[in-house]
């Protein structure tokens, strides 16, 4: 399953990521080709991650002509002009099965993280964008295949059931053929939400099978699946979530 979020603005941004420490409670890794380039290596410290969602890099230096711009707004509170937006989240969520039986058997997290690489990498090969301007009003969408992703590996829900899930916040950040750093345009991402979604459900599906566990489709159109031999109640015992969702319809 995947998820995208809205742009998001650097103080969303802060808020969104810090409301609980839920991002930085445990160790984020840095991914993407931009995360050489800007030497970005070792766990990920928060004072790094706030520089970039503000467009800055580790150093201070702005990486973007935007970097530290707010939002514009007029007397009734209106937004005029955007400042920087920091990126989007992209959520990864392993089948409920998936994410029960990686507590026994850590090689369901390393199969989760290989096909949760493997997408990264596609992602960043067709998807990234940023935008040329050509002339006064007329851009042009200009493919750069480098980006720049902070991962965040969590093995529960916020209700505590079991739910391996990653949390990938594309930072707003991409490089020209210049080889100028520029914000990212991102109506690729978007339209292709449903396709990289299921990439990501195949390759894991894969990985599965490579390391010996047998799946049954739940969804072929979809390409959802399930663990074969975890039966629906166990799924069910540990998805409050969902019930929560049910209960709330049937009010």
């Amino acid at each position: 399953m995947l998820s995208v979020s809205k742009q998001l603005s650097p103080e969303r941004a802060a808020w969104y990521f810090n409301r609980d420490n839920y991002y930085l409670t445990q160790e984020g890794e840095w991914y993407g080709k931009l995360s050489s380039e800007l030497k970005l290596t070792g766990p990920i410290q928060r004072e790094d991650f706030l520089k970039l969602l503000e467009g800055y890099d580790q150093n201070g230096s702005k990486l973007v002509a935007s970097a530290g711009a707010k939002d514009i707004k007029d007397d009734q509170g209106n937004v005029k002009k955007h400042g920087h937006r920091s990126g989007i989240d992209l959520t990864f969520s392993a089948p409920k099965s998936v994410s029960i039986l990686s507590y026994q058997a850590p090689e369901i997290n390393t199969a989760f993280r290989k096909a949760l690489n493997t997408t990264l990498d596609h992602i960043e090969n067709e998807f990234a964008h940023t935008q040329r301007k050509i002339k006064r009003g007329v851009v042009h969408a200009e493919k750069t295949s480098e980006l720049l992703w902070s991962t965040f590996v969590h093995d529960t829900s916020r209700e505590l059931d079991p739910q391996l899930h990653c949390h990938c916040v594309l930072m707003n950040l991409t490089r020209d053929e210049e080889g100028k750093f520029k914000t990212l345009h991102n109506d690729p991402l978007y339209k292709n939400k449903m396709y990289m979604g299921q990439f990501f459900r195949n390759q894991l599906a894969h990985e599965i099978k490579k390391i010996g566990y047998a799946i049954e489709i739940t969804d072929r159109k979809k390409g959802f699946f399930e663990i074969r031999g975890v039966g629906e109640e166990v799924i069910q015992a540990f998805s409050k979530r969902s019930q929560q969702v049910r209960s709330e319809l049937k009010k």
